[in-house]
């Protein structure tokens, strides 16, 4: 091997030894990344598990109550603030259905708890979601701060985790 060529294969080395270290270390900052989003899941789960939320729950239920009772083109007809798709409407019933069950009413897991559940699991799912994107592509890469604040949003942990509300997911 001449000396270019022996330049030429230590600045490739070099160069493959620096990838895989900013590539472990973009994962070591991810798993921290998803650790405040585990710690944010943990508050909103705390939040949900112990507090009524907004009068949007109230709001929820009385919408889950009329689509039990009466089905989905009933509810659209007579109930004008329902403007919710049908995906929703049969989340609604089915939630409406589980909270007077006694498994669920005896272990804390009411009506208000489990309209929240969806959206605080799909913030934790959406953490992972931009975490694994900006690993896949630069046109993604986000700073550390951002996604670190995002995993810890205090409006995030309000809307999701006591608000009341289907919006978040």
């Amino acid at each position: 091997m001449n000396p270019a060529q022996s330049i030429d294969f230590a600045i490739a080395r070099s160069s493959h030894e620096e990838i895989g270290f900013l590539a472990q270390s973009r994962r070591r900052t991810n798993l921290w990344i998803v650790g405040f989003g585990l710690i944010g899941l943990m508050l909103k789960l705390v939040i949900a598990f112990n507090t009524f939320g907004t009068n949007d729950a109230v709001s929820f239920y009385q919408f889950g109550k009329a689509l039990n009772e009466n089905g989905l083109e009933w509810t659209y007809r007579h109930s004008i603030p329902f403007n919710h798709p049908p995906l929703i409407a049969d989340y609604l019933r089915a939630i409406y259905q589980l909270d007077h069950r006694p498994f669920f009413r005896d272990n804390g897991l009411t009506f208000p708890f489990l309209l929240r559940l969806p959206g605080i699991i799909s913030d934790l799912i959406t953490v992972v979601a931009l975490c694994w994107m900006t690993g896949q592509d630069r046109q993604f890469r986000m700073p550390a701060w951002a996604l670190a604040l995002f995993a810890l949003s205090p409006v995030s942990i309000m809307v999701t985790g006591f608000h009341g509300n289907t919006d978040p997911v």
